[in-house]
């Protein structure tokens, strides 16, 4: 049998102008091969034998997108309520209609936001040019944003990096890392925890801090997005086990790291985690080994008296 599907294409002309055939479709021979490619790459790691398992895939790839490939874009001032603009093309401030009518008070007002605005674009500026310059080793891999999502379509999901640092490790995409087994595949303690409430949290989160008003709601759901960032960075070269991922989440869940950045909430869990591997071992190791188990009544009451003052 031929596993792998072949292209109608004799001339070998592989471009995004050229059309061939592929599995009964009609498409342009660039994306023809980079199926046939993606296609092989799971070929590579199927069980064909039964005495391994045969008929199963496991594969975790990496791949490196483009800087900014999934950063949303950023919103115009129109119908926000922003009154007039930090810089126009020349360099200068461009001010409101009707500003020389203005009270002095209100021109010396609206002068100092504009400046303090065009400064604070400027150092964004500053900031992604240097972030641009910097290289980093993986930048050298880095694909397009198309062969990503190509990739992703054909997983059972994908975990997502939204940033890193040496010191505290990848920090995990909560709105864009996506489970297609869904909930039903995942562990018992999270399960028990809500854990699906974190992707809404976040999400409502970050939209709350791009359109919201300000106040005490826009705080709390910002520090409860950033709690959440704290609780999910992975440290390079530590794996995450189930044990301390349940108390994290239920750290989160419980209200334990209410008002806490990521670096607190971080912390807090950290040292719970060591904690609970002290003092009530024999619980972590159960929910290590009966990962698919429900969180009971009794493991949750010990898991709280981790933060007991």
């Amino acid at each position: 049998a031929r596993l792998l599907p072949q292209l109608d294409n004799p001339e070998g002309i592989i471009d995004e102008e050229k059309m061939v055939e592929y599995e009964g479709m009609i498409i342009n021979a660039l994306l023809a091969e980079r199926r046939r490619f993606l296609g092989t790459t799971l070929q590579r790691v199927a069980r064909m034998s039964d005495a391994l398992g045969g008929g199963s895939l496991t594969l975790l790839g990496i791949m490196y997108h483009e800087k900014g490939a999934y950063k949303g874009r950023k919103g115009s001032n129109k119908d926000t309520g922003a009154v007039g603009s930090a810089e126009g093309a020349d360099g200068t401030l461009q001010l409101p209609a009707g500003f020389d009518q203005m009270a002095p008070e209100m021109q010396a007002k609206i002068t100092a936001a504009l400046e303090k605005k065009r400064d604070a674009a400027m150092k964004a500026v500053e900031a992604r040019e240097a972030e641009a310059a910097a290289k980093r080793p993986e930048d050298a891999y880095t694909q397009p944003r198309s062969l990503v999502e190509e990739f992703m379509s054909i997983t059972d999901g994908q975990v997502m990096v939204e940033n890193f640092s040496e010191s505290n490790g990848w920090g995990i995409s909560v709105k864009d890392s996506v489970s297609r087994i869904g909930t039903p595949g995942a562990a018992g303690p999270l399960k028990s925890l809500d854990m699906m409430q974190l992707r809404l949290d976040v999400m409502q989160a970050d939209d709350m801090q791009a359109f919201g008003n300000n106040g005490d709601e826009k705080v709390q759901m910002r520090n409860r997005s950033s709690a959440i960032r704290g609780v999910l960075r992975q440290r390079p070269g530590e794996t995450a086990a189930l044990s301390a991922q349940t108390v994290g989440l239920f750290a989160l869940q419980k209200g334990y790291l209410k008002n806490m950045n990521a670096d607190e909430a971080a912390a807090r869990v950290n040292e719970a985690v060591t904690k609970a591997k002290d003092t009530i071992p024999e619980v972590m190791d159960a929910l290590d080994a009966n990962p698919s188990k429900a969180l009971s009544a009794e493991n949750s009451d010990l898991l709280a008296s981790l933060f007991a003052a």
